[in-house]
């Protein structure tokens, strides 16, 4: 229930999600269900892409119930108030990225905030968004704090990693500000001096 359910579900890392069609009453999304139809959460899966997927079953589902319901053969179901959960109305400042978090949280943030509020860190005073990631289960060879920017090899390519409270974040593609977006490669040949620096 409530604001951003598909974002919470990504960030939590939960492995399924889906759709409820239900009656309307005084509250919010609290009214008898009529039907309910779920899907799985893959790895790489952002809200962006979930939203749509989540658009389609409903429209799907919609088609299914509503001659059902009209012919009466379908009995209200009354929601289990114990075991809702709620969400909150997301804002630009929950996209900070806090780099003493592990990687695998800080992965499921940025698929959960995209494409809205995104995901951001600063460097020398300008933002920087963190825009496609994934989490390594490693620590840098040399420890380093929580924010520092190293390099990683990726099938023998030099590749931005950013060091976490635990294991690596190895980014695929990040936006400076007043810049476009641009591949880790790409934007380690422009700011190559950006490596041993921390971002907060």
């Amino acid at each position: 229930r409530g604001a951003d359910p598909i974002a919470e579900a990504i960030l939590e890392g939960d492995s399924e999600t889906g759709i409820s069609i239900m009656l309307l009453d005084a509250g919010i999304d609290t009214g008898p269900i009529l039907h309910r139809r779920s899907i799985p959460i893959s790895e790489d899966e952002t809200t962006g892409s979930l939203t749509a997927k989540l658009a389609d079953l409903g429209a799907q589902a919609l088609l299914a119930v509503l001659p059902a319901w009209i012919a009466q053969r379908i009995t209200p179901e009354a929601q289990d108030e114990h075991s809702a959960s709620h969400t909150r109305m997301l804002t630009k400042e929950d996209g900070q990225i806090n780099w003493q978090k592990p990687a695998v949280v800080i992965a499921r943030q940025v698929r959960a905030y995209r494409p809205w509020p995104g995901t951001y860190t600063t460097w020398r005073g300008k933002l920087l968004k963190i825009v496609n990631v994934y989490a390594l289960a490693l620590d840098p060879a040399t420890p380093v704090a929580p924010g520092t920017v190293i390099t990683h090899n990726e099938a023998g390519h030099a590749v931005l990693a950013i060091a976490t409270g635990q294991g690596l974040l190895v980014v695929k593609q990040l936006q400076l500000e007043g810049k476009k977006a641009m591949s880790s490669e790409e934007f380690l040949r422009g700011y190559a001096q950006i490596v041993g620096q921390m971002l907060t």
